[in-house]
């Protein structure tokens, strides 16, 4: 138990973040008619994973962003549209 309040005081960010996620996946429950039930379990299992998990997560998350849009400048769209036709 100590270990997890541990988290939850290192882990701030992923902390609102995963607090974030449950309350919206609580306010589709109430506030959405026709629901899709694996977006509200997928919000509710991704908030109760953040809540419990460290700053490392966000930090990792920041670095693949970083290094997808590095490639995704890297590629010219007009010379792969040109290579296809």
């Amino acid at each position: 138990m100590t270990k997890m309040i541990k988290n939850i005081k290192s882990g701030i960010k992923t902390t609102i973040v995963g607090s974030i996620l449950i309350l919206t996946s609580l306010a589709t429950l109430f506030l959405v008619e026709d629901m899709d039930k694996a977006i509200f379990f997928g919000t509710l299992v991704s908030g109760i994973a953040l809540l419990f998990s460290p700053d490392a997560y966000i930090k990792g998350i920041k670095k693949l962003i970083g290094i997808f849009s590095k490639k995704a400048t890297e590629i010219d769209i007009e010379d792969e549209i040109n290579k296809k036709l």
